[in-house]
This record gives structure tokens, C-alpha cells and sequence, in this order.
């Protein structure tokens, strides 16, 4: 993004990858760039984000009039969209530099295994309604779990009283539901 070469040699050691991995996903990023910039001018890198209810890091941002683009790079295997994190970063910036409800936001994961590009619109007034689904949630922490694709790599989940009280409650309905007859054949 700041047009500069990374020591890529120095991040695979940093980092104890393989530095063929590390080249190969730095190509498919230039590649990306080379198509995102663009639409992008002006780009700053690792920008901290920090708003009234939500805060994050956005891999890149630019403020180009009353179009903001957050581009968020994804370097991973899977490709689980991540629809949410993006618009905590858009809900930030927001606030943070105090756009106006009309600004429109361009969201864009990119997935650079893949070479694809997930795209998410919206505009400042239309983040009130995640907004106040973020609040919901936050107001139901320790009373209602919601696992997420993270909960499958956590290093807790064997042990995680909220996991197995979730699971428990799934059995028990689809126990109860064959008692009833659901499961029966005809």
C-alpha cells in the first residue's frame, strides 16, 4: 500500500513460516492492489480505529470526499466471510473522524489465496441498525451464548461451561423432538 518492498525474508522468520508462503501470498496482494488502489487513493495502512462501541485495526482505509473504503486483507486457507468485522471497523471510523450519515462505505475483504474479493456497501446512516444489534448483544453477554466459527480453534472449547450448557440444550431438543414422534418413520 505505501509502495515500499517488505523484507519478506525477515517476516517468514519473524513469524516461523515458510518464506515461499509468505512470497506467494506478498504477489497475490500486489495483484489485488494493483486493483484495488484505484479505487482506494490516498491509502493509509494499520490504521487504529477506535469508536463509541466498536474499535478494530483496518489494514488499510482511505477517505476519498463522501466515499470511505476499509480494505481488510485475509491471508487464510478457509473463506468465511467476515461481514460483522467489517462493519465494526466501518461503525469506528465513523466515529472516529465524524463522517456524516450520508458518507458511503466501501467494505472489502480480500482473500488472497483465493483471489477474491468479498464487497459490503452501506452508508453511516444505515450502520445504526448493526449498531443496535451490537448493543443487544452486548447487553445479553454471560446470559445468552452465541458460539462463532472462532469457537471451533479456541483451546477452551472442552472446557467451556457456556459450550456445553449450548450443546446440552441441542441434544435435549433433538432427544425431545424423536420422543414426540419427529424422528419416527410412518
Amino acid at each position: 500500500v505505501s509502495g515500499a518492498v517488505p523484507d519478506l525474508a525477515g517476516i517468514a522468520s519473524h513469524y516461523c513460516v515458510d518464506l515461499d508462503d509468505v512470497a506467494y501470498l506478498y504477489s497475490r496482494g500486489e495483484r489485488a492492489w494493483d486493483k484495488l488502489s484505484p479505487i482506494a487513493p490516498n491509502s493509509e495502512a494499520e490504521v487504529s480505529l477506535v469508536g463509541g462501541i466498536t474499535k478494530g485495526t483496518a489494514d488499510v482505509i482511505s477517505i476519498n470526499g463522501d466515499v470511505v473504503t476499509i480494505i481488510d486483507w485475509k491471508s487464510g486457507y478457509g473463506e468465511i466471510h467476515h461481514p460483522n468485522q467489517l462493519k465494526s471497523y466501518a461503525t469506528a471510523a465513523a466515529d472516529q473522524y465524524s463522517l456524516e450519515p450520508h458518507v458511503r462505505i466501501k467494505m472489502i475483504e480480500v482473500w488472497l489465496r483465493h483471489g477474491e474479493m468479498y464487497t459490503l456497501n452501506t452508508t453511516v446512516k444505515e450502520l445504526s441498525e448493526f449498531v443496535k444489534k451490537v448493543l443487544k448483544t452486548h447487553g445479553q453477554v454471560g446470559e445468552v451464548y452465541r458460539p462463532g466459527t472462532s469457537c471451533n480453534f479456541c483451546p477452551l472449547a472442552a472446557t467451556c461451561k457456556p459450550r456445553q450448557e449450548y450443546i446440552e440444550a441441542t441434544c435435549t431438543s433433538l432427544v425431545s423432538g424423536t420422543e414426540q414422534g419427529l424422528g419416527r418413520e410412518s
